[in-house]
């Protein structure tokens, strides 16, 4: 009678192919819990999370729409943006009528399209009638502007000639030249000039802002000017050369010829 194959080996052999039995258990990973943090405003947010290896990271218990909203103000503030329109937007912007609505499309396709402006220094012009929102859709597009991670300043014209007068006659070390101030407003991405013409309009009004415009021209920088006056009021203020250099690479001019809004919980 044949024997089977384990009947023939020794036992000591057969033992040694078994499995030892430690009694040991496969290790467990551990549990992941999520802990939140909570925002009186903006409720609970996460302040632990997995990695991409599988490691628990913790943030800074700090709420992240508010930590957003603080650094959009500090952005604001080095824009100086005044207090009045930090809440400007362009959905709080009312468009009635056909040209209010037009004047809302071009601002927020200039702000959504800023990055092709920038490459060719594509400028705006906002001009009409005082209280027709013309400061609201700047700030909103300097705004939106800022989240894309871009540069912005807002000054007056009057601001502008006298940040420049006043580097007249300094001669101590390290006192800002009128270059200076020239360069140093050159070198933001998008540059709001306000109040452009209610000045006196002398030459040397004239002059200072050219070389403003000029030089931010020549880098392809983009540049708003706002103003209550008329088309060919701008162009005497500022000269035909500033004028044209504002209106080259599809410069645009919006026309806000409608009533003020102001008084009537409108766009300031």
């Amino acid at each position: 009678m044949l024997s089977r194959a384990s009947d023939l080996l020794p036992a000591s052999l057969g033992e040694r192919h078994k499995a030892p039995d430690t009694g040991a258990k496969a290790p467990s990973l551990p549990v992941f819990r999520q802990v939140f943090g909570t925002c009186e405003q903006h409720g609970q947010y996460p302040l632990n999370s997995l990695d991409s290896e599988g490691r628990e990271r913790w943030r800074p218990d700090v709420c992240p729409a508010c930590a957003k909203q603080s650094a959009v103000r500090q952005l604001m503030r080095r824009a100086e943006i005044s207090p009045r329109f930090e809440g400007c937007t362009f959905d709080g912007y009312a468009a009635t009528t056909p040209d209010q609505v037009q004047a809302l499309e071009v601002c927020r396709d200039y702000a959504d399209s800023f990055a092709e402006a920038l490459k060719v220094g594509r400028c705006l012009i906002l001009r009409g009638n005082p209280g027709t929102g013309k400061n609201h859709l700047a700030v909103a597009i300097t705004k939106q502007v800022l989240a894309q991670g871009h540069t912005a300043l807002h000054a007056t014209a009057y601001e502008i000639v006298c940040r420049i007068r006043e580097t007249w006659g300094r001669r101590q070390p390290g006192d800002q030249t009128e270059q200076d101030v020239t360069r140093a407003l050159g070198d933001v991405d998008l540059l709001v000039i306000d109040e452009v013409g209610r000045q006196y309009g002398t030459e040397g009004e004239q002059i200072h802002l050219f070389h403003v415009i000029d030089h931010r021209y020549r880098l392809m920088k983009p540049t708003i000017v706002i103003s209550n006056k008329e088309p060919e009021e701008i162009r005497a203020y500022l000269g035909e050369a500033a004028y044209d250099r504002l209106r080259e690479g599809g410069g645009q001019m919006v026309h806000f010829d409608w009533e003020s809004h102001r008084g009537k919980g409108g766009a300031a």
